[in-house]
């Protein structure tokens, strides 16, 4: 199991403001039990997506990833691919 906190873009709080966080995961199940932790102690959260879009932004023209993506929309969710991209096959994250 693999959890980062991070601000990478600040495209999560213009989206969804100061209260609640963008959660972004590649395990529905570990989703759950961290949502259930989280309701325990009042945390809002909210689940957002990486789709084949986020990940092909970050594909690189130089290297094989480039840490932003070619444009601004989808900011938090391509950033959310970036780092996935380091995260190993079967490591369950939540970031």
């Amino acid at each position: 199991y693999m959890i980062d906190l991070a601000t990478l873009t600040g495209a999560c709080m213009v989206a969804l403001g100061n209260t609640t966080s963008g959660l972004f995961t590649n395990d529905e199940e570990f989703l759950k039990q961290f949502k259930k932790a989280g309701d325990a102690v009042y945390e809002n959260f909210w689940h957002l997506p990486i789709a084949e879009e986020h990940r092909d932004a970050i594909k690189g023209d130089t290297g094989n990833i480039a840490n932003s993506g070619k444009d601004r929309y989808g900011g938090a969710s391509s950033a959310a691919a970036f780092l996935e991209s380091f995260v190993e096959k079967d490591t369950k994250w939540l970031h």
